[in-house]
This record gives C-alpha cells, sequence and structure tokens, in this order.
C-alpha cells in the first residue's frame, strides 16, 4: 500500500480469528501443548484481544494524516523502550508484521506493555533479516549483472507490504524515489541503468534506519547518530515559520535535519547512495519551509512539495546540473535514427509562460535551477508539476499578487506512469552510422555477415565467437604481420597482439 500524503481516509483491515496465525502469548508457559482445549482457548483469547487492537487501529488511521501518524509512532516506540527489560521477542516468533504493528502500537490497554515491547522486538527482528538477505540478494545481483535495479524493486514492495504506521516512520518520498529508480531500470531503451562503484553504499543508502529497528529511546544519543550538531530533533511548533521547518523535516528527512551535502567540487561514489534531499542548500530548506507552511492549509498534497525538492535536490546532487548531459543531441535508437525528448504540450506551454514571464526575474528560487528543469533535454528526470512550480515561484517574487490560485487539481497527487510527462520523437533524416558487424544472432543461432566471410572469419566451434583461424594467417601473411595478427588477437583480427606491438617498440629503440 503506497503512502498518499493528504487527509484521505485510509482503512485497514479488521483481522478475524481465521486469519490468526496461531502463537502463543507472553503469558502462556512456551511448553503448553497445542493440541489441548486450553491452547485452543488460548488462540481464541488472542485472536479476540488482536481484533479489538485492529478496530482500534483502524480508526487511528482513519482518524491522523500520515505525518501525525508517524509522531504517533514516535511516540510509542519512545514509550515502548523503557520495557524492552522485559520484552522477549521469543514470545510472538513468526507472527505476520501486521498483526505485530496491531500489537505494537495498541494504547486501548488490550495488551501489556511488556507485550507491546515483545511485539515490537520480534518486528524489529523480522526487518532486519529481511535487510540482511536483501542486502545479499543486491550484491549477488551487483556481481552477476553489474546492476541494482531488482535491488529497488524488491525495497519497494516490501515498504508496500508494510503496516501504514511503519511506512509514516520512513522518509515521506521513500517510496517516489524507489519508484523513480524501478522507473528508471524498466525503461531501458530510454533510461541506461548504470553500473553503480559502490553496491553496498547503494544499499545502505536505500534502507533507513526507522524508529522499530531503535532499540533505545530517541532521546540517548547512541540511539540516532547525530551527523552533525546542526540537526535539529522535531519540536513542536509554536510559529508559523517553526511550523513550516517541522514539516519541511519530517517530510523529507524523518526525524532528524542531516547536514548539506555540497558536490559543487565534484561527486564521490558515497553521494550517489545518497537521498536527493540531503544535497539541498540552507537557503532550499528554508524556502521550501516556508512553502510547506504556505500550502498545509491550502488543500494540497504535500507530495507536490516533496517532489519539487526532488528535483531541486537532484539538481544540486550534480553540481548545480554541470555534471549532467541533457539527452538530446546524442542519443540514437538501434536502428541509428536521433531520438529526441520534448514536454507535453501542457508543460511546455507552463515552461514558455515561467521564461518569459515577469516572475522569474524576481522569485526566491534558485535562477539556475529554473532554467535547467525548465529545459526540455532534461524532461526525463523531472518529478515535480510545472503548472504546481509555476505558481509557487510566482508567489514567491514580486509578482506575487498575480499567482494563479491552486486548483483542486491539487488536492491528490497521482504518480505519472512511464511514459508519461514528456514525449520521444524519433528523427527521419538524421542517422549515425553502424558499422556492419562480422556476425549477428537472429532466433538464437549466430551466423557470419558477408563483411565476417570475407574478412576470412569462421565460427568457433566451442565459443561460437567469430575468429581468424591460425592457418589462414600463416598462408596469407608473413613474418611480423603473423606476430602482429596472431598472438593474443585470435578473436579481435584488426588490432595488434601483444608481441607485434613490442617488436615495432624494440625496432624502434
Amino acid at each position: 500500500m503506497l503512502i498518499t500524503n493528504n487527509n484521505s481516509t485510509r482503512t485497514q483491515a479488521v483481522c478475524t480469528t481465521a486469519e490468526i496465525k496461531p502463537c502463543l502469548s507472553p503469558t502462556v508457559p512456551a511448553d503448553s501443548d497445542t493440541n489441548t482445549p486450553h491452547s485452543e482457548s488460548v488462540v481464541s483469547e488472542l485472536a479476540r484481544r488482536l481484533s479489538t487492537a485492529a478496530l482500534q487501529a483502524q480508526i487511528r488511521d482513519t482518524t491522523f494524516d500520515p505525518q501525525a501518524l508517524g509522531q504517533k509512532a514516535a511516540q510509542i516506540i519512545g514509550e515502548l523502550s523503557s520495557a524492552l527489560g522485559s520484552a522477549d521477542s521469543g514470545s510472538f516468533k513468526g507472527m505476520p508484521r501486521d498483526q505485530l504493528a496491531l500489537i505494537t502500537y495498541d494504547e486501548s490497554g488490550t495488551f501489556s506493555l511488556a507485550e507491546r515491547a515483545s511485539a515490537r522486538l520480534e518486528t524489529a527482528e523480522q526487518e532486519q533479516l529481511w535487510r540482511q538477505s536483501a542486502t545479499t540478494r543486491a550484491l549477488s545481483e551487483y556481481n552477476t549483472t553489474g546492476k541494482t535495479a531488482g535491488f529497488f524493486h524488491e525495497a519497494l514492495s516490501h515498504f508496500k507490504s508494510l503496516p501504514v504506521i511503519e511506512q509514516t516512520q520512513y522518509p515521506s518520498a521513500y517510496a517516489a524515489v524507489l519508484q523513480s529508480k524501478v522507473a528508471a531500470g524498466s525503461n531501458k531503451t530510454l533510461i541506461a541503468d548504470s553500473p553503480v562503484t559502490s553496491p553496498m553504499a547503494i544499499v545502505r543508502g536505500f534502507l533507513p534506519e526507522v524508529a522499530f529497528l531503535k532499540s533505545s529511546p530517541p532521546e540517548e544519543p547512541t540511539a540516532v547518530p547525530r551527523p552533525s550538531q546542526a540537526d535539529l530533533p522535531v519540536t513542536k511548533a509554536s510559529t508559523t515559520a517553526d511550523r513550516g521547518r517541522q514539516l519541511m523535516v519530517s517530510r523529507l528527512f524523518g526525524s532528524y535535519e542531516p547536514p548539506v551535502v555540497d558536490t559543487t567540487n565534484g561527486i564521490k561514489c558515497s553521494d550517489l547512495a545518497r537521498v536527493n534531499y540531503e544535497f539541498l542548500t540552507k537557503q532550499d530548506r528554508q524556502l521550501l519551509s516556508e512553502i510547506y507552511a504556505y500550502v498545509e492549509d491550502k488543500n494540497v498534497d504535500m507530495e507536490y512539495v516533496d517532489l519539487l525538492a526532488l528535483d531541486i535536490g537532484g539538481y544540486r546532487l550534480f553540481g548545480n546540473g554541470r555534471f549532467l548531459s541533457g539527452f538530446n543531441g546524442g542519443s540514437y535508437n538501434h536502428q541509428g535514427w536521433q531520438v529526441t525528448v520534448s514536454f507535453t504540450e501542457k508543460d511546455a506551454a507552463a515552461a514558455s509562460r515561467v521564461l518569459n514571464g515577469a516572475a522569474i526575474n524576481s522569485t526566491r528560487f534558485d535562477q539556475g535551477f529554473l532554467r535547467h528543469i525548465l529545459n526540455p533535454t532534461y524532461a526525463l528526470g523531472k518529478l515535480g508539476d510545472f503548472d504546481f512550480m509555476e505558481h509557487l515561484l510566482t508567489k514567491f517574487s514580486a509578482e506575487a499578487d498575480t499567482a494563479v490560485p491552486l486548483g483542486s487539481q491539487f488536492s491528490k497527487h497521482v504518480p505519472k506512469k512511464i511514459g508519461e510527462g514528456y514525449v520521444m520523437t524519433t528523427s527521419t533524416t538524421v542517422r549515425i552510422e553502424i558499422p556492419e558487424p562480422d556476425f549477428v544472432t537472429e532466433n538464437g543461432v549466430r551466423r557470419l555477415t558477408e563483411k565476417g566471410r570475407a574478412l576470412g572469419l569462421t565460427l568457433d566451434e566451442d565459443s561460437g565467437e567469430a575468429v581468424r583461424p591460425h592457418l589462414e594467417l600463416v598462408r596469407a601473411k608473413q613474418g611480423l604481420e603473423i606476430l602482429r595478427q596472431w598472438h593474443g588477437n585470435e578473436r579481435l583480427p584488426g588490432v595488434p597482439g601483444w608481441l607485434g606491438s613490442l617488436w615495432d617498440r624494440l625496432a624502434k629503440e
């Protein structure tokens, strides 16, 4: 289930007795006979209690929006930290995550503090086991394919399987970021899934530490690592500015605001494992805080602001766009025809209004970012909505009075599917010359082309690759020419062999 960052009603299935996995309550002796009537009554009692907790959870999840639900979860986790000493994760061993969540976050008194702490420990153990196995699979995938696309898909599926109250403990745009990674990996003809330099760093970057994994209260320094003294915990807001800042930190970072990561002088391998938000400058974060406060009471789905922050953060990640090359001008399809990307008609009109309007000259948005994101060559990487951005950059400028009011279309964000948001055009006149190969593979069968046969190549019986026979080399060439083309170059007959190159070098001495 994907979180939507608005106040829409969310429902959670109510457990029935048939859905409850039999397991022992902490109050039942471990050596109880599971076939006795007493054991059956224990299971029935546990089912009844879980059903009661499920009803309470349904009311809670319907009442709170994602941000408030996340804060409620953090409060509960903090309270349970004091009872970890009396907890026993073995009491609920193997219980499904949704049932563990019902127990952990139950505030109706149906479950004791010790039982709730025990359920929390089992949740943490199951999560750690999944993370360990997911990391192993990700590294295996990288070693086999040089990519991590499968890991992103698995992480997204795992996130969607979590109970809603656990999803809210992740950064608000966590699912959107993973979805963009999955989309990029699946659309291989348009967006290359480039090999990563540090797969472990990538994996760790997308497995953030969340509250239900911690084993001590959030207030303890050892429980929540703080990268710098500038990190501020989320506290109760007293002013509009404080409220906006709190919203920004909660939605983009979770509990604590990390320091700014600067890539203006170059990108390190570890930077690629970070989420775009970490590259937002102090000015970016201040502006976004004010934007969150501004839209809070305007029936706007705040995911629109989250995606705008992702676009700005992506621009900062790549050295304010300096390390990005546009799609247009150097992209070709498999037949060699040039392919270009452009905005949709709607987005092109919005981009034109912004670039030619008066607000761009006085807006608080970074001019470099605006001209970057409004360039169609970067349309594939755009996540935000241009109409929404146009309203904001006008509202936060000297032309604020001319801003078009926010319409109801922004009340609920609808994710775009692959291929939406841009237009791909294949040229009929511009084509890159593709050299004729030595061989081709058709329906799994490899055969030589006319060029390959003209070169005197044959297909190796073992590997199936095109090679030049040694005997043919001896018959056709003599002396140094044999060394140049033969030794070490059976598979690359046009490239000098190392022995021939050494002979040439010695001859020049």
